[in-house]
């Protein structure tokens, strides 16, 4: 064989680091589509107060820092 196979193998596993880290990425940018839904939102409470109670039919907590 000539040449050493030092250099591909490097390649190879910045290779697979950069897609690793690109499928982490889409991951967890579809992940965070579907909780921005309207049902998902609701039953996950990542929405705001007036989404999650039009999806799960309660209310909010209310805020309890309250300055006179």
């Amino acid at each position: 064989m000539p040449g050493s196979l030092g250099p591909v193998f490097t390649m190879l596993s910045w290779l697979i680091v950069i897609c690793v880290a690109v499928a982490v990425a889409v991951g967890i940018t579809m992940g965070a589509v579907p909780a921005q839904e309207t049902y998902l939102a609701g039953r996950l409470g990542t929405g705001s107060p007036q989404r999650i109670e039009e999806t799960s039919g309660r209310r909010p907590a209310a805020p309890t820092d309250r300055r006179p």
